[in-house]
């Protein structure tokens, strides 16, 4: 027949489903309703506002290994591929003896540990910047660490939410050995009036 189309299904395969404009398919969870506020009500209710940090404060996360695949991600990442990052055999006649971890690699674990592996949670309203940070030792693959964090020197914000805090931050090993120490510039949500 001149002008018909073929259809080109394989025998014995259904046809897929044709998507019309403006439909939506129901997902799974389609009755559930999402309410931010209520959702963000109960995030900030678990954690610790300005006006509840103490200077002196400490507390210490949960640990974390940081394995060869976490360093080969951040290569990826990062765009850092630095032969002593990777590369064995140059790596074993260097000053450290193997490989090592970026320090950027350890520093961005730490910021997670602190966030979502430590307790009390505080209500942080941003991460503002590192002062004085230094990396006083190398990590190797398999290394575990944790973070001690104190509480610093805190000020108040032009912004009457939200107030400044140092943290005084401590990376440490298995063997409680400081791999990175500095502080943390850090903006907190204040108690709602």
């Amino acid at each position: 027949r001149t002008g018909s189309r073929r259809s080109r299904r394989t025998p014995g395969r259904p046809t897929p489903p044709r998507s019309h404009p403006g439909v939506r398919r129901p997902s799974v969870c389609s009755t559930a309703v999402y309410d931010p506020e209520i959702d963000k009500e109960w995030r900030v209710a678990e954690r610790l506002f300005w006006e509840e940090l103490n200077r002196g404060d400490e507390a210490v996360s949960l640990n974390r290994t940081i394995t060869e695949a976490d360093v080969v991600n951040f290569c990826g990442v990062s765009g850092d591929f630095n032969w002593f990052h990777i590369d064995e055999v140059r790596a074993s006649e260097s000053v450290f003896g193997k490989r090592v971890a970026h320090g950027m690699l350890v520093t961005s674990v730490a910021t997670g540990l602190q966030v979502e592996k430590m307790e009390p949670k505080i209500a942080t309203a941003a991460f503002v910047g590192l002062k004085e940070w230094a990396f006083r030792a190398p990590v190797f693959f398999n290394d575990t660490i944790r973070v001690k964090r104190t509480i610093g020197e805190k000020s108040e914000h032009k912004n009457p939410a939200q107030g400044w805090c140092i943290y005084e931050i401590e990376v440490l090993n298995q063997e409680d050995k400081v791999v990175q120490k500095g502080q943390w510039n850090m903006l907190i949500q204040r108690k709602p009036a």
